[in-house]
């Protein structure tokens, strides 16, 4: 027998023995099966010890135990997620607004595989011209076509300087081919524009740290713009993944002065929380609409969820992801992280959009959607939240 397989078997058999005395609190569901635990546990030692001594070829430990942890993770749901040391790292920068890597958006094609999204100004791929539809073929020789998102961008990022070469196939051009140096990616996460006088549109990207801070900040600049007498806002959060559960609360905010924002529940008791307005944190009373679509997803749907609820804005676009889930990460001793869905969140009216989404109060046909486009005639959706600031409100039973 490998003088290894008994060690790691050791080791897994200590992670069991501290989970079962309390080191990590079980459920009480799972305090009541210790035994079947116990009983997998021997199937899995027994299979480790038969890899490391019978398999063709001799695995590295880690990987052997990095593999049934991933397996074990992704059998979750498809949120949950084990990260190495590399991927929790990419993740913290990610958070802070960086990463490296050729500087554009992927998104998952309508005929399969993966075409370029938004393309970052200054990045890499904009020096090198590459374009919002264009379908990736192959990255570095690899075949791509029957890639999903996170495998392209995986493949996509890497160390700062290292070359990647792509060929994509542009609409009505054809096949093209770009060699791409990757380099430190630093995203503008909020930006703002004003579209007709009176009017002005903010973009969220993701909620990424100081997000709610940057759109306050985007908010008087508009006002300013217009002297001071802002007419209509709209929140534009087309595309928009999501991402630190703490600001797309704190964006929301920004708009609701008091009531309920959001509350999550989950199977620990800890997990069950409420997030109230707060009248301080309000930078903006005036007319609003949101834009959103399939891509509007997490945080920013918990931001869409709150303003409906709260009847605070028109919810315009089509129907949102559906991730009605919250995910926190979990730092382990090597290193690596977990990131595990620990509980759903509920709108101000008690609903779960977790596989449902938010149906939009104004619904525009998706095929309208002209990329990233600010000016009302490039792009319909605009138009239809500037129609939707100009219709007088409806009166409410005190005004009679």
């Amino acid at each position: 027998m490998s003088r290894r397989a008994p060690v790691l078997v050791a080791a897994l058999v200590g992670l069991l023995v501290g989970y079962l005395a309390g080191t990590i609190r079980p459920t009480p569901e799972a305090e009541a099966r210790p035994d079947e635990t116990w009983e997998h546990l021997d199937v899995f030692g027994e299979v480790l010890t038969l890899v490391q001594n019978r398999y063709v070829d001799d695995v590295p430990p880690r990987d052997l135990i990095d593999g049934a942890i991933r397996g074990m993770v992704d059998q979750l749901d498809p949120h949950s997620r084990y990260l190495d040391p590399d991927e929790r790292d990419a993740m913290r920068d990610e958070t802070r607004g960086e990463y490296v890597g050729v500087g554009m958006e992927v998104l998952a094609g309508d005929d399969g595989g993966v075409v370029i999204g938004e393309v970052f100004e200054g990045g890499p791929a904009f020096d090198a011209g590459l374009m919002s539809g264009d379908r990736i073929l192959t990255i570095d020789g690899e075949d791509a076509t029957g890639f999903g998102t996170v495998d392209v961008v995986d493949l996509l990022r890497g160390p700062r300087g290292e070359s990647v070469h792509l060929d994509i196939e542009r609409p009505e051009v054809g096949p093209l081919a770009f060699d791409l140096v990757r380099d430190v990616i630093r995203l503008v996460a909020v930006t703002e524009e004003m579209i007709e006088p009176g009017i002005g549109i903010v973009r969220v990207r993701s909620f990424q740290s100081d997000v709610a801070s940057d759109v306050r900040s985007a908010i008087d600049r508009l006002q300013d713009a217009s002297d001071g007498e802002l007419n209509g806002l709209i929140l534009d959060l087309r595309g928009n993944p999501g991402g630190l559960l703490s600001e797309g609360i704190a964006l929301a905010d920004v708009f609701i002065d008091e009531g309920v924002l959001v509350s999550t529940r989950g199977r620990d008791p800890d997990e069950e929380q409420r997030w109230d307005a707060g009248r301080s944190a309000t930078r903006y009373h005036g007319p609003l609409t949101v834009l959103v679509n399939g891509g509007t997803a997490s945080a920013s749907e918990i931001v869409a969820g709150a303003l409906q609820d709260h009847e605070r804005a028109a919810i315009i676009g089509t129907t949102t992801w559906g991730k009605g889930s919250v995910q926190t990460i979990i730092d382990l001793a090597d290193g690596s992280g977990l990131k595990l869905t620990i509980a759903r969140y509920y709108t101000p009216s008690g609903r779960s959009i977790h596989d449902l989404g938010i149906e939009p109060d104004i619904a525009v046909d998706a095929a309208a959607l002209a990329g990233d486009a600010t000016s009302p005639d490039a792009d319909p959706w605009i138009r239809a939240a500037i129609d939707a600031l100009a219709a007088p409100a409806e009166p409410t039973a005190d005004e009679g």
